[in-house]
């Protein structure tokens, strides 16, 4: 059988047990490979490539093959092989359920280096509530400083912050309800120092339905970019916040806060 069929059949099969879009797409960039490098091989597009032979030639492929050339890039990450890798082997397991396919094939999926996270340190923190994203008594100013403190208090993600509305939000108990991965609900609670940064956005936002910051998923990326530009950061990202919840260097900065 086809593998182009099969590729689009396991789609639609995420599709319909509600699984995100940015999971579809990862597996549409997996699929899209995989058959450019069957086409340079000269192999065939059928169920009869899924051995372990060449998944394991595939996965040399990845190593060997550059990628993003016009971007100065020829090596992919261990990152990007592994979930690549990964891919394939959860697809053949689905085939193989399906009844396309009458063995699994060994699929070699790469382990990745055990590295620690760059987390900020107090002085790093420091920098970033002391700029102007976040200092300034304006609307902006009193917008970002909420934002960060909720972040950093609560270790929610970049999507889970964009997309929380003032509706899950509880300042009087200090708790939020969130929609995490998986469309699984929790609730995550906040101090008074960041429950007092919220009421003074509110303030300023009003209590219109809707996303509690006015941010889009790209939105809270860009605050971010703009206050590691102005706090001379090499790195500055959502999911650091969560290594760095309750740091002490937060807390000394929402005490200190003077407006």
């Amino acid at each position: 059988m086809q593998l182009s069929v099969l590729q689009e059949q396991y789609i639609l099969h995420h599709g319909a047990m509600g699984h995100s879009p940015k999971t579809t797409s990862h597996y549409r960039d997996t699929f899209r490979v995989f058959d450019v490098f069957l086409e340079a091989k000269g192999y065939v597009g059928t169920t009869a490539v899924v051995t372990t032979f060449i998944m394991n030639e595939f996965a040399i492929y990845l190593r060997e093959t550059p990628t993003k050339g016009w971007r100065g890039e020829t090596k992919r990450s261990d990152a990007g092989i592994r979930g690549m890798m990964t891919d394939l082997r959860v697809f053949a397991r689905w085939m193989l359920e399906e009844g396309h396919i009458a063995s699994l094939p060994k699929v070699p999926v790469n382990k990745l280096p055990q590295v620690f996270f760059p987390i900020l340190s107090d002085e790093e923190l420091d920098r970033v509530f002391a700029t102007k994203q976040l200092s300034l008594s304006t609307e902006i100013g009193t917008r970002n400083r909420a934002l960060i403190a909720f972040m950093l208090d609560t270790g929610v993600r970049r999507a889970e912050v964009a997309n929380l509305e003032l509706k899950d939000v509880d300042i009087a108990e200090g708790q939020a309800r969130i929609m995490g991965k998986g469309r699984k609900e929790r609730f995550v609670f906040f101090a008074p120092s960041t429950a007092d940064l919220l009421k003074r956005w509110l303030s300023i936002r009003g209590e219109e339905p809707g996303t509690l910051f006015w941010l889009s998923f790209e939105g809270v990326k860009m605050v971010f970019n703009r206050i590691r530009k102005e706090a001379g950061l090499e790195v500055f990202h959502p999911h650091q916040l969560i290594h760095a919840c309750l740091s002490p260097a937060f807390s000394a900065q929402l005490s200190s806060c003077r407006w």
